[in-house]
């Protein structure tokens, strides 16, 4: 079987000494050598927790199987137990007297932990009771490591003794289950409780000599009664140096071991005799660890000759060899149910997989899964559930892949195929007819590459193999076995292969070549199926869908991602759409490779299917089985416990392949998908039956209904009032806002719901909001603007009684627009007088002409006054009426709803509402609907008429009074003596239950009359239509339509755009780009002002051309940045660099940095300038930044370092101008400071870039020539003579890159990290800072970075 090493996780941390896999989440522990140990999930590449408390280097890890906790053991000779939920060491144990090497818990149900360790003895602890059960002694050096058994009662360990022991532990098993027994049952005494929870046995081992079998039992340890608790069984030698590792097989009677006489060895055990089977050489140094893979016929060993090597027990293939070039391995670990390894090494650790797991199937609509599995080909019913086999695979026909059973058998010299014996993938001919009876099939397979075998075999192309068979199996054709990089299926009788040389050969069913087809202009690398007659073709950076048959590109879609497209999903057998997978991302094309939507993840992809109805794409990730419509919604289905391969979804029925070759069918809740599809296509009845089926719910279902402007279908689901009140604000259901209001019943919701209420028209809401709130001047305003009156009038007594002379004053100066404006006049005076403002008194008197009055005031307040008071002409004519306030022509209306606003006719609901493809239906119901409103109307305009007619036949003073009976107060309260006038305050704040105004001292009297009214106030306003919402706002639709960050930034979802940015950029500083936020907010935000005194109407900017103003790009904002902006401020930052601005220059470029996050990208070419411009910021803004960190060491008198950074900036990707200019200066810098070889490669280099032809050649620039070639010759002159290059860190012929955070250079073979924005180049030390590039990243993330975000 093909082996070779996939990466899956690589961390960078102090040297590794020892890892350890959770059995269930995917954790990984790794105990480091400065004595922390880190907690990891290796899935999402993240580092969850850190824990310290051993002093000196961690050797042993190991997880428990069920419960929270691992052990640990280090240096510091303690055995350490930890709870990783509470993220704390819960004891220690103490015994062992030199360095703790191993510690693992019991693989099954017994509380114990064995140690083993440098003091020559391995120790059985109790973790519950944190007790030393036994100590096994008998080995004469350091025991280096120590093992359970997986299922016997054995103990495993290795020492630099040379010698390997088997221990017997069967006595210490059954007395710790008597003694269970024994207490269960009542029993136990004292000494059965000291043996078990605190007594230990020492145990001498007997060995046989030479290592051929295993000795005689030992003397065991034995307690009071003379049970034996441990004897060893066999001692096992044959290294002649110490031995590092040894290990049991999972499910066989053997064990390997390794050892610093650089050899693997593999013992077998039966009965009571043990021996040597097998040698295998070929590491450099010492063995480190060795152990056997799980489920591969191979053995797994790492050593400090920086190699991790493969063994193939079968010896079919060569062994493999994964080398690094700076670091040692230590240790390995396998994971207990996975197919997955660690290998600790000095810089860190690497997980990976020696070989895929993914199952190669395909699936045909008429519900058959063809399947590869044991060497066979494979067909299983959907329908019926039959599982055959076809027939075997010509590569596995002869004897199909090794299994364990050939471990410790004889060896075969075998064969030495580089191929798999397991497909990669198998491809079924979809164009055949179902009548047919023929059935075409691919099995392509991958070669194994010559890095993976060490060197020692060159790499071969991949294969595959073409069955022609009928129905029944039988094999139509043979020999159908070629080479090539890919291949796919076209039409019934063609297949197309692409080869290594770039061209796509079209071949019949006998595997002839017929034709051939060369892409022009493109570097094809993959080729997947693309309908009939058709094939998608991947390059570089594009996909392009190519007709096979008129030779011709139909359509070409960039990547929008660094990652390549590893899959493609046709919803057959329509083909109206596919799904193209990458690593982290889901794009859904229409049939003409048009992009729909892309969906980007975090956890990576693994497969995915279309549904029966090709309406929704159902595809699983590591940890998640989700869904993706082609609105652009997505969401997750349900969790998954290991990684599922969709194969075909059929209803809520999703059939799946496992990595076991297992065919499940797991039921899902389709309901949410379902739900969104039915809201985007507008079928409303659907949408209806699903809420009232009540299916829904959580937080995310409301906020995806308010993100789409669903409010209304929102407010169904919800309970909770606060909740309920925001959704009715957004939807206009002023009605469900007032209960809420009166629920929740804080000032700040009635307030806000009196101005959605006014905006509304709602005359007798806005009233009852203004009541709630006691908010008198408002009431007042609203009452005069209304010509409401007698509700006015109400108000000033409610002033008078509180005293409020303000108030008072104001009412009466608005009353004079209403009737007997001199009672009003009359007021004003008076409280003038009880402001003690005798001169506004004196005057507002004169110029209403009541001449007594005004003499009074004078004589009485303004005797003192010298002279005569003037007062202007115009104030005392008669004929003008400048003091006096214009009458609002308004009607006086007996039913409060007629002071409404004129609204617009009530919108239905979405539920009223048929649905768009629906017929139309229900006429009558309509018509008899329309006829009832028409008669209500007619109704309600003569009672209307009725009421005018009254109205005119009474006088002004009867409608004082009647205004009054309204208010509550009968006319007698007027005629009533100054004795009960103190009571007055108390009747009027009585009467303000008319207004609503809840007061908790209430005169009981008024409590019938208040309830009553506010029962007629709700029957009233329980008719009322409610002001409909004007559809909706710019924002709204925006949001619906953000593609791109900037969208939602116009939209006003800073928080949305920056979960945005940080999903696909990885920015975490959003600090820098608040400006830009608010320039685009603000940008696309507009006023007119319409007339004076009116208020300016907000007005949308959106993009999109005139002509297009119907189009999808209308519905978008118009974004002030753009690719050409960004263009113009490069070249302003260029022109600093010029005048040496450098730091202004460093700030325009972080300015573009911090721009190209925030561009509409829509294209291939705006794309490709995008990324342009954020390679040109980088390769400057890092020149800028080592040009003044020399220019700093020049001022400090390093003049060494100053020479370096001078050098380091001729590296970078300049303007050929900046180049020469920066080549110039370290050239002249160079020579002064004496450092010839080096001057004289700087001035070669501007030798070739003067006659390059990219300068100019003018007289200047020759002077210049002829200056660095006098140097030149000066420097080749003195350069042997020199040595002060050789104190010079940098290297100009071994220079790879610079640090963009320490400025030093990064040797050939050191770690680096990259920013994920810019990818600028950091040495590993800097990995998880910020970036001091663009100040926006987290140094060493992966992310998409820019791409295609509009159309």
């Amino acid at each position: 079987m093909e082996l070779d090493l996939l990466r899956k996780f690589d961390a960078k941390t102090n040297r590794v000494k020892g890892l350890a896999f959770h059995p269930h989440r995917p954790w990984i522990l790794a105990s480091l050598h400065n004595g922390i140990i880190q907690l990891y999930d290796y899935r999402m590449e993240i580092l969850l927790e850190s824990f310290e408390e051993h002093e000196g280097p961690v050797r042993g890890i190991d997880f428990h199987k069920t419960q929270p906790l691992f052990v640990s053991g280090g240096d510091d000779y303690k055995v350490k137990v930890w709870n990783y939920s509470s993220r704390r060491c819960l004891y220690t144990l103490h015994g062992h007297l030199d360095y703790i090497r191993t510690v693992y818990f019991h693989p099954n149900q017994y509380p114990w932990i064995l140690s083993s360790s440098d003091d020559q003895t391995v120790r059985i602890w109790n973790w519950q009771s944190r007790t030393c059960l036994l100590v096994l002694t008998g080995h004469n050096h350091y025991v280096m490591c120590a093992q359970w058994h997986p299922t016997e009662d054995l103990i495993l360990s290795a020492s630099l003794d040379q010698t390997i022991r088997v221990w017997d532990i069967s006595g210490l098993r059954k007395r710790s289950t008597s003694i269970v027994d024994d207490l269960a049952s009542g029993g136990g005494g004292p000494s059965s409780m000291g043996g078990f929870a605190g007594g230990s046995g020492f145990g001498a081992g007997a060995g046989s000599s030479g290592g051929a079998n295993g000795g005689p039992p030992g003397q065991g340890s034995s307690d009071v009664f003379g049970n034996v608790d441990a004897v060893v069984k066999f001692v096992l030698e044959g290294h002649s140096r110490g031995v590092n590792w040894a290990s049991f097989h999972p499910t066989m009677s053997l064990v390997v071991s390794g050892a610093d006489d650089r050899e693997i060895k593999v013992w077998r055990m039966s009965g009571s005799r043990a021996w040597e089977t097998t040698t295998y050489r070929g590491h450099l140094n010492n063995v480190s660890c060795v152990l056997f893979h799980a489920k591969e016929n191979v053995i797994i060993s790492n050593s400090e000759d920086k190699t991790l090597r493969v063994w193939d027990i079968s010896r079919t293939h060569p062994p493999l060899a994964f080398r690094r070039d700076n670091d040692r391995y230590w240790i390995l670990a396998a994971h207990p149910r996975l197919n997955l390894l660690a290998a600790g090494h000095d810089n860190g650790m690497l997980i990976f997989k020696l070989s895929r797991e993914r199952p190669a199937f395909y699936y045909m609509p008429n519900d058959s899964i063809y399947y590869f599995n044991e060497g066979y080909i494979r067909l299983y019913s959907i329908n019926t559930g039959n599982d055959k086999a076809l027939m075997p695979s010509r590569s596995n026909a002869s004897g199909g892949g090794s299994s364990a059973r050939d471990l410790g058998s004889s060896y075969g010299s075998g064969g030495s195929s580089k191929r798999s014996k397991r497909p990669r993938f198998l491809f079924y001919n979809p164009y055949v007819h179902k009548s047919s009876k023929e059935i075409n099939i691919l099995m392509y397979y991958d070669s194994m590459s010559s890095a993976a075998a060490g060197g020692s075999a060159s790499g071969e192309e991949p294969e595959y193999e073409l069955y022609a068979m009928d129905k029944k199996g039988n094999n139509i054709s043979s020999n159908q076995r070629s080479n090539g990089l890919s291949v796919a299926f076209v039409n019934k009788n063609r297949f197309a292969v692409l080869t290594s040389d770039g061209e796509i050969i079209l071949k019949s069913m006998e595997n002839i070549s017929r034709n051939k087809l060369k892409i022009p202009e493109r570097s094809v690398n993959y080729i997947f199926e693309g309908g009939i007659n058709r094939l998608i073709l991947r390059s570089t950076e594009f996909i392009t869908l190519f007709d096979c048959k008129s030779r011709r590109i139909i359509h070409e879609l960039q990547i929008p991602t660094r990652f390549p497209i590893k899959f493609v999903h046709w919803d057959k057998p329509h083909y109206r759409r596919c799904a193209l997978l990458a690593k982290f991302s889901v794009m859904i094309c229409d049939s003409e490779l048009n992009d729909i939507c892309t969906v980007y993840e975090n956890a990576k992809v693994k497969s995915g299917a279309w549904s029966n109805t090709g309406q929704v794409y159902i595809y699983t990730t590591v940890t998640h089985m989700k869904y993706a419509l082609p609105s652009g919604d997505a969401g997750i289905i349900k969790t998954l416990d290991e990684v599922l391969y969709i194969a075909c979804i059929h209803g809520n029925t999703v059939t799946c392949m496992t990595r076991d070759w297992k065919i499940k069918q797991i039921e899902i809740d389709d309901t949410e998908f379902v739900f969104k599809r039915a809201l985007h296509a507008r079928k409303f009845s659907e949408v209806k039956r699903i809420i009232e089926a009540d299916k829904l719910r959580g937080e995310s279902i409301l906020s995806y209904l308010q993100k789409k402007g669903y409010p209304e279908v929102a407010l169904r689901f919800v309970q909770d009032p606060s909740t309920r009140f925001e959704l009715a604000i957004e939807c206009g259901n002023i009605d469900d806002a007032f209960q809420c209001c009166k629920e929740i019943n804080t000032e700040k919701v009635w307030n806000r719901f009196a101005e959605s209420a006014l905006m509304q028209g709602n005359y007798r809401y806005v009233t009852e909001a203004y009541k709630q709130t006691r908010n008198f001047e408002k009431l007042m305003n609203l009452f005069l603007i209304n010509g409401n009156f007698a509700m006015l009038n109400k108000l000033a007594d409610i002033a008078k009684a509180q005293e409020n002379t303000m108030m008072q004053f104001n009412i009466a100066m608005l009353n004079g627009c209403g009737p007997n404006c001199g009672e009003h006049v009359l007021t004003r005076i008076q409280v003038l007088k009880q402001a003690q403002q005798f001169g506004l008194a004196y005057l507002t008197a004169r110029s209403n002409g009541l001449s007594e009055i005004a003499e009074a005031i004078k004589s009485e307040h303004l005797s003192g006054v010298d002279g005569e008071i003037k007062i202007n002409k115009h104030l005392l004519s008669p004929s003008t009426k400048s003091m006096r306030v214009p009458r609002v022509v308004y009607g006086v209306f007996d039913d409060q709803s007629k002071y409404d606003w004129p609204q617009l006719p009530k919108v239905m609901d979405i539920f009223d509402i048929a649905d768009q493809d629906g017929g139309g239906g229900g006429d009558d119901e309509k018509e008899s609907q329309q006829q009832q409103q028409t008669r209500q109307q007619q109704e309600e305009s003569d009672e209307e008429s009725e009421r005018d007619a009254a109205d005119r036949e009474e006088d002004d003073e009867d409608e004082d009074d009647d205004e009054e009976e309204e208010w509550g107060a009968s006319k007698k309260s007027k005629k009533k003596s100054p004795k009960k006038s103190a009571n007055l305050s108390a009747e009027l704040m009585g009467d303000e239950s008319d207004l609503e105004l809840s007061s908790e001292e209430d005169d009981g009297g008024n409590e019938d009359a208040a309830e009553n009214e506010h029962k007629k106030f709700l029957s009233e306003s329980s008719s009322l239509f409610t002001m409909p919402g004007s559809g909706k706002q710019s924002r709204e639709r925006w949001l619906d339509r953000a593609t791109a960050a900037a969208d939602l930034i116009a939209a006003g979802a800073f928080d949305l755009a920056q979960e945005k940015l940080q999903r696909e950029f990885g920015i975490i500083n959003f600090e820098p780009l608040k400006p830009y936020f608010l320039n685009i907010y603000n940008s696309c935000h507009g006023y007119l002002a319409l007339t004076p005194n009116a208020r300016d109407i907000a007005v949308a900017i959106r993009r999109g051309k005139e002509k297009e103003s119907s189009g999808a790009q209308s519905q978008t904002a118009n974004i002030c940045y753009s690719v050409q902006s960004c263009f113009d401020i490069l070249a302003d930052a260029f022109q600093c660099v010029t005048s040496a601005e450098f730091e202004s220059a460093i700030e325009k470029l972080r300015s573009v940095l911090h721009i190209v996050p925030l561009l509409i990208i829509s294209s291939s070419d705006q794309l490709r300038d995008a990324r342009n411009l954020i390679k040109q910021c980088r390769e400057y803004i890092n020149a800028l930044r080592v040009k003044l960190e020399a220019n700093q060491a020049g001022e400090n008198n390093d003049l060494q370092r100053q020479f370096e950074l001078n050098c380091y900036f001729t590296h970078f990707e300049l303007s050929d101008a900046h180049l020469f200019s920066g080549l110039y200066g370290a050239m002249k810098l160079g020579y002064k400071q004496s450092y010839f070889k080096t001057t004289a490669t700087l001035c070669r280099r501007l030798l070739e870039l003067s006659v390059s032809g990219k300068l100019r050649n003018d007289d200047t620039s020759q002077k210049y020539v002829k200056q660095v070639q006098k140097v030149l010759k000066k420097c080749d002159q003195k350069g042997s003579a020199s040595g002060d290059d050789e104190k010079l860190a940098y290297k100009p012929h071994d220079f790879t890159a610079l640090c963009a955070m320490s400025l030093t250079p990064i040797d050939r073979n050191e770690e680096t990290v990259k920013s994920p924005y810019c990818q600028s180049v950091f040495k590993q030390e800097f990995n998880g800072r910020l970036s001091p590039v663009c100040n926006l990243v987290r140094i060493g993330d992966h992310k998409e970075g820019v791409s295609i975000n509009a159309k």
